[in-house]
């Protein structure tokens, strides 16, 4: 099992309150990626010209403790599974000894001027720890609940910025939960419960968990619909679902 680390600080940038916002941490999980094909000397680098594309098909990320300003991070990654068409990675986050979060991500490769998703070069599989059918980021497949239609729910919709697309085009994976925290927002407000009352009121709402399966890309100048809802509250509340 191949296994690369990378050290960084987070930057005030990065800094939402007084924590490091939540889907930076996709950011640095991707910083990482970069360092593992380096050192494997993969040919994913510079892949928008040679027409190779890796795309993250899952991401699922449990936040365990909040990472503040000019903390020096720890970030591992692990290419712990294998499937022909899907290769699976672990991630973890880490200030010192201390775990902040821990990831999964699957990743998928297409090839321009083919159709459908490409099978992994052997040597790339060769990498992995274990080979196997199938892989995905969740315990258990399935576990989102679908759309309900009897609950409060509520729809957002707004353009794709140039700012949020990446170096070929589409948005850059992390943004998804940018837009999700906006269908949370607008769920809240069209509720009548403003954010900035409730932190106000010493309420809180971190994110606990978060997972997006990326089914097609978006382009700049695409609309965004965000449907949010919430469809259990407990102790432990689960996250919103949220779809686009």
């Amino acid at each position: 099992m191949t296994e690369t680390s990378i050290e960084l600080r987070v930057r005030y940038a990065e800094i939402a309150g007084d924590h490091a916002y939540y889907a930076n941490y996709l950011g640095w999980i991707e910083a990482c990626m970069g360092k593992f094909y380096r050192d494997c000397k993969l040919p994913f680098l510079g892949f928008e010209h040679t027409g190779i594309r890796t795309m993250v098909a899952e991401a699922f990320c449990k936040f365990i403790r909040p990472a503040r300003y000019d903390d020096l991070l720890r970030i591992t990654m692990r290419f712990t599974a294998a499937a022909p068409k899907r290769a699976k990675f672990e991630h973890e986050i880490r200030r010192g000894d201390e775990l902040l979060a821990e990831a999964r991500t699957t990743h998928v490769l297409a090839v321009d001027g083919k159709d459908g998703l490409q099978p992994f070069p052997e040597d790339v599989l060769a990498l992995a720890g274990t080979r196997e059918e199938r892989v995905g980021v969740l315990d258990k497949p399935g576990e989102l609940s679908p759309e309900p239609q009897s609950v409060f729910r509520n729809a957002s919709t707004f353009p794709v910025r140039y700012r949020e697309t990446d170096a070929v085009g589409i948005v850059y994976f992390s943004n998804y939960l940018v837009y999700f925290e906006v269908g949370r927002t607008e769920l809240l407000r069209a509720a009548g419960l403003s954010f900035t009352d409730l932190k106000a009121g010493g309420v809180r709402m971190p994110v606990a968990r978060a997972y997006c399966k990326f089914l097609a890309p978006l382009a700049y100048g695409d609309d965004v619909t965000v449907k949010t809802w919430i469809p259990a509250v407990r102790r432990r509340c689960n996250w919103p679902s949220a779809t686009s």
